[in-house]
């Protein structure tokens, strides 16, 4: 990415948030929805539309039901991935309530987590009905995530939980490689919690790479990263799974450290720095697959799935803020 490349992607994602705080600033009180849904635009291939997209998050509040999630800040996000993965999102939102009860029928918990685990399944297939293999397999992995880890594991592990059941490999096998990847990473210094669990997963998509390729760079990402001034949390570490993927170069660090500290000088993102941080390395990771500078050809997929899982829990993420945000200001 070069530099003019990169102001021209701050200035799409600046304008589409500045349009949707302008829309919806008294619908969400923590405007930093706004900047996961503004930075997922930016790097996408659908152009963002405002009267399209309120229309849309007008449609899924109206069919949801009156105790429904989508009523509240989650049909925000749900209408941006609905809008950026299909062409006729109006027409989705049917199937994706079809998905979700078949998922809560399983046994997952009715909520935003599970929503976004229906999203998967109907972005990946297409269909109106969730396929009873996929569903089967998630809940598999995810009773398993919470045997190996019960006091981290929760609803909003979901969604990877889903990813990985879309992998050709038994339940036993990928969890096996999560939690081999768990030990060492932690072994090496990294905090236990869901956090470096969620790195964990994100790594584990990835078949083909041996585990202590990825945990090397890993590592030698966080050390340039941390010579470059970036105060990295425990929030971090699923970025620098995303980094270690993409086999960032000491050029693509460079770029996330000025994307950073360009965003952290703006008056509206200053306040916000480890989200700045978390969308350079986002902005940066769909650059190299946009431009095909994968070190694999065969990673491209694999690497849609795992922006999908970032962006996914990016969201969810900043849902749950502004749900504990809303609560505390009513109370």
């Amino acid at each position: 990415m070069s530099l003019w490349e990169m102001h021209e992607t701050l200035d799409v994602y600046e304008g589409i948030y500045n349009q949707l705080r302008g829309a919806f600033r008294w619908q969400v009180s923590d405007h930093k929805l706004f900047m996961m849904v503004a930075g997922s635009y930016a790097t996408s291939d659908k152009v963002f539309d405002l009267n399209r997209y309120e229309e849309l998050t007008n449609m899924i509040k109206k069919e949801a039901s009156l105790f429904s999630p989508l009523r509240s800040y989650p049909r925000f996000m749900i209408a941006s991935l609905l809008d950026q993965r299909f062409e006729d999102p109006h027409t989705k939102i049917e199937d994706l309530v079809h998905i979700y009860d078949a998922f809560v029928k399983r046994g997952f918990k009715r909520g935003t987590f599970t929503y976004l685990s229906a999203l998967i399944v109907l972005t990946e297939t297409g269909v109106s009905t969730a396929p009873d293999t996929i569903i089967e397999k998630a809940w598999h992995i995810y009773k398993a995530m919470k045997s190996n880890h019960p006091f981290i594991t929760s609803d909003n592990d979901y969604p990877l939980a889903v990813l990985l059941a879309e992998l050709n490999e038994d339940a036993e096998t990928l969890m096996n490689r999560v939690e081999d990847y768990y030990l060492k990473l932690h072994q090496q210094g990294l905090r236990k919690g869901n956090d470096l669990q969620f790195m964990c997963h994100i790594l584990s998509l990835d078949e083909t790479t041996p585990s202590d390729t990825y945990i090397s760079d890993s590592l030698a990402i966080l050390d340039s990263l941390k010579h470059r001034g970036f105060k990295l949390k425990s929030m971090h570490y699923p970025e620098l799974a995303l980094l270690a993927i993409i086999n960032a170069s000491q050029a693509d660090l460079d770029l996330v450290h000025s994307l950073s500290e360009t965003l952290n000088h703006k008056k509206a993102f200053r306040w916000h720095k480890d989200i700045n941080r978390l969308l350079a390395i986002n902005f940066i990771a769909r650059h190299k697959m946009t431009e095909n500078t994968l070190p694999q050809t065969g990673l491209y997929t694999t690497m849609e799935t795992i922006l999908q899982a970032q962006q996914t829990a990016m969201m969810a993420a900043m849902i749950s803020g502004a749900v504990i945000v809303s609560s505390s200001s009513n109370n």
